[in-house]
């Protein structure tokens, strides 16, 4: 009797052991799935990141071209419609130095040193326009004849286009013994290094 208890015991383990190594196989296609629905996550995760704009990539430094629409005046370049270059230089996060000059019969430099303002979207997840505007205070320099300098008070705005390149409006107050504005269009290209 203790021979057919002994083997049904022994008939009986090689059953245990085909289910310990099935219920084993399971298990390890349990944590293989939960792996790949980490790595799932993971990449979800990135794809989410990866749209959503990351507000501290506002424009640094740029170097670029546009045009001045002159509005009123007579003292300046700056009260005429012309060519211009114009760059920003970043110091810091909210503080920059935007040189222009405008070209004409007497060119003009621009010289603010500006404040800027960073625009964040209320819902991160929103994928809204970034913008920086901005407001500041320097001098306007005129050439030539009647060469002259001035208060100049700016705003204006940088959008980002993309990663190389930032569209910018600034509209500028020369202080001369007649006030002369102009509206500075252009587009710079980024650079890194400020």
């Amino acid at each position: 009797m203790s021979n057919i208890i002994l083997g049904k015991n022994f008939l009986a383990l090689p059953g245990i052991a085909a289910l310990v190594i099935l219920g084993g196989g399971h298990s390890v296609n349990a944590q293989t799935v939960s792996e790949k629905t980490q790595s799932s996550n993971q990449v979800a995760q990135a794809d989410i990141e990866a749209a959503i704009p990351n507000q501290n990539q506002t424009p640094g430094s740029y170097i670029g071209i546009g045009t001045n629409i002159g509005i009123t005046g007579g003292s300046s370049a700056l009260s005429d419609g012309n060519f211009s270059f114009m760059s920003k230089i970043r110091f810091t996060k909210s503080l920059s130095a935007r040189p222009s000059v405008i070209l004409g019969t007497d060119t003009t430099f621009l010289v603010p040193i500006t404040y800027d303002f960073s625009v964040k979207p209320a819902d991160p997840l929103t994928t809204p326009v970034t913008i920086v505007p901005y407001i500041g205070v320097g001098a306007v320099i005129q050439t030539g004849d009647k060469s002259e300098t001035a208060v100049l008070v700016t705003g204006g705005v940088d959008i980002p286009l993309n990663q190389k390149f930032t569209a910018t409006a600034a509209i500028n107050t020369g202080f001369f013994d007649t006030v002369d504005v102009g509206i500075l269009l252009g587009v710079g290209y980024n650079f890194k290094g400020f």
